[in-house]
């Protein structure tokens, strides 16, 4: 509240960040994530989107706890080497 004077930080237009290459994954197991807040953040991001998938039997915390990482070498390791197909919406 300090820093903005308000109880809620100010809305940040996602539309202004540009030439920024971002991958979005999302669980479709995630109860913490909604599915259309993803979908609405690909909308505000725009081309920077490069990936947007949402990946099967994945929760929130599988990303980075889970017992099976595969996710890592079919989905993430092809779009860091950049062989990945881009998905638009």
């Amino acid at each position: 509240m300090q820093e903005y004077n308000q109880t809620k930080p100010p809305a940040y237009n996602l539309s202004a960040i540009y030439g920024v290459p971002i991958a979005i994954l999302g669980g479709l197991q995630d109860t913490i994530v909604n599915p259309l807040d993803l979908e609405w953040l690909t909308e505000q991001l725009g081309e920077n989107v490069i990936v947007y998938k949402q990946l099967e039997g994945m929760t929130h915390l599988t990303f980075i706890l889970g017992k099976n990482m595969s996710y890592m070498q079919t989905e993430l390791i092809p779009i860091l080497r950049g062989t990945h197909q881009q998905i638009q919406i």
